[in-house]
């Protein structure tokens, strides 16, 4: 399983978890993606520490200013260069697609529906959808946080799941 602020990262981390990756290279691989798509949740040039508990119990620790010396070499450029990624939006342009999102958002409840359409297709503020819904603004996030997490299911089992196959 692998969950993040930001549905491309999650995309690249459930691509290395398929390609054989660990759960390590996959947290490592959204945390690179997250920086791009989603600044907010960090950036790549700082240092990081992780501690990992191994299946068979022990701990381990892991400093990413070491491991990004690995990745460079004594002149600062890649020992290797990253693979590229693919183009993200291939999926948002397709017509099928659209229908599987459309499905999904039809299965939401329709005030739920409607909150999530007047955010993210009309593109309202907070204040607009509560005074146009009448409800309080935690009202409307919590509705959009279960529109998301309703639409990602639906499109993971509708979509996402199909494409793997």
């Amino acid at each position: 399983m692998v969950a993040a602020a930001e549905p491309l990262a999650v995309g690249v981390g459930v691509n290395v978890l398929k390609a054989g990756g660990n759960a390590v290279d996959a947290a490592v691989a959204v945390g690179f993606a997250l920086a791009v798509t989603y600044p907010l949740a960090g950036n790549i040039g700082g240092g990081g520490f992780m501690v990992i508990r191994l299946a068979d119990g022990r701990e381990t620790t892991i400093d990413s200013d070491e491991a990004w010396e690995a990745v460079f070499d004594a002149n600062d450029h890649w020992s290797a260069f990253p693979a590229a990624w693919d183009d993200p939006d291939r999926s948002l342009e397709q017509k099928q697609f659209f229908a599987a999102l459309e499905l999904c958002l039809e299965a939401l409840p329709a005030k739920t529906a409607r909150v999530f359409l007047m955010r993210e297709h009309m593109g309202m503020e907070t204040d607009e959808i509560c005074k146009e819904m009448a409800i309080t603004s935690t009202h409307c996030w919590v509705l959009l946080y279960r529109a998301r997490m309703a639409l990602r299911r639906c499109l993971e089992m509708n979509w996402f799941g199909k494409e793997a196959k």
